[in-house]
């Protein structure tokens, strides 16, 4: 008789692990590289895994060189808030690893609306009306944009105002609506009515001047004359 050996092996275990990151690209949507000041930008963060390429925006978080200029209010949601002109780099970082910088720029706020004011709407023919043009920024800043605004009167017979003075000059009695737009934007004001009223008298004259001497119970007749704002002169004798 003979004697067999018989010989059990166990099979290798293979333990298969999460997929690890092994690196982050950061970008911006619409594949922007700037946005103007007071609006915001949404950052994307790709991973790449040892078993592929994903979106991990949601769970990464990104970082700013310069808060003051670019901001992550929620840092893992890469929504950014642009804050200041300049140059930044934007990072995002999970799991210890963190992308390269992306370089992005903040451009000045844009203008988004203009506002007319006068102190005068309503303005004696001859008298000029000053008008002001407020420009209101996308960073909720205000600037006064008077000097560099395209002025217009939609009635030149009752009113006209220098292209980039905002003085208008009063003609005719009526009413005239006033816009301010800039050019390079074409953003529009509403319009601001102007209303001209009649001319008013500014000074009077007496003739003559310089009487003679009058004997007792002679006459002698003085005439009055206005002048007004339109700079006409008339006869006021009776009136005054």
């Amino acid at each position: 008789a003979s004697n067999t050996a018989s010989a059990t092996t166990s099979a290798p275990t293979l333990t298969v692990t999460a997929a690890v990151l092994q690196s982050i690209a950061v970008s911006a949507a619409g594949g922007a590289t700037s946005v103007a000041a007071g609006f915001t930008q949404q950052f994307i963060a790709t991973g790449t895994f040892t078993d592929g390429v994903r979106d991990i925006t949601a769970t990464a978080t990104f970082a700013s060189s310069d808060p003051t200029l670019l901001a992550f209010t929620l840092p893992t949601i890469g929504l950014g808030s642009a804050l200041k002109a300049g140059a930044v780099n934007v990072t995002a970082t999970q799991n210890s690893v963190t992308s390269p910088n992306f370089a992005f720029t903040v451009d000045p706020p844009v203008l988004q609306s203009i506002d007319i004011t006068t102190s005068t709407p309503s303005r004696p023919k001859g008298l000029p009306a000053n008008f002001t043009a407020t420009g209101h920024y996308s960073d909720l800043s205000t600037k006064d944009i008077t000097t560099t605004v395209n002025w217009a009167s939609s009635d030149t017979a009752v009113a006209t105002i220098g292209l980039n003075t905002g003085v208008a000059s009063t003609l005719a009695e009526g009413t005239t609506n006033i816009t301010a737009t800039d050019a390079g934007t074409s953003i529009a004001s509403p319009a601001f009515l102007l209303t001209v009223t009649p001319a008013v008298i500014t000074s009077i004259a007496i003739t003559p001047t310089s009487p003679s001497t009058l004997a007792s119970g002679s006459n002698l007749a003085f005439t009055a004359s206005g002048t007004y704002t339109d700079t006409t002169v008339a006869n006021v004798t009776t009136i005054v």
